[in-house]
């Protein structure tokens, strides 16, 4: 009788513990330095350089919360851990935010000598304006090469048939005409 009391008992103790019975595995990590608390109890700190593995092992609905300390954000998640189940999960905190670490850097940086931006983009503008300048003188002096081009074949034209000399002097001062304004914008 007393064999059987036994295990009647231990089947009911192994019945509910199996009913029981479930594991959660939750991987945190954080790009911030912050506080894991789960369900408004502090259970560890979590830092930036290796990730926090917090093993669950009764069913439920655990509030996981990271708090920074210095920088007052605040993320959340639920997780539920369903029973007779196994739960693996990957929680990224922080990860739209910038690291405090690198922060500090950038404001080194500028602290340090070298180039501001304000500087970058005034030595961007002048060379932008040099090449503009550039650009500009080189279409003046190829429009006069066009321009010599243009008389010195109107000349030989001109020149070389056998015209009256009424004709040839009318198409030279055509072409003075045409170069004078020019000669004078220069």
């Amino acid at each position: 009788m007393l064999k059987r009391i036994m295990v009647l008992i231990f089947l009911l103790l192994l019945a509910s513990s199996s009913f029981v019975y479930s594991e959660g595995k939750l991987t945190i990590h954080s790009k911030l330095d912050a506080d894991l608390y789960v369900n408004e109890v502090k259970q560890a700190s979590v830092n930036t350089a290796d990730p926090f593995i917090l093993e669950i092992k009764e069913p439920g609905t655990y509030k996981i919360e990271l708090r920074t300390a210095d920088q007052d954000q605040v993320y959340h998640e639920e997780v539920t851990l369903i029973p007779e189940t196994n739960l693996e999960k990957t929680i990224r905190a922080f990860e739209n935010v910038a690291p405090a670490e690198e922060t500090v850097q950038e404001v080194d940086a500028s602290v340090e000598p070298g180039i501001t931006r304000a500087e970058l983009k005034a030595e961007v503008a002048k060379a932008k304006a040099e090449a503009l300048a550039e650009e500009a003188a080189r279409r003046k002096r190829q429009a006069d090469r066009e321009l010599g081009k243009k008389a010195v074949i109107h000349v030989i034209g001109v020149e070389t048939q056998k015209m009256p000399s009424g004709v040839k002097n009318l198409e030279r001062i055509k072409l003075l005409g045409e170069l004078i304004p020019k000669i004078d914008k220069k």
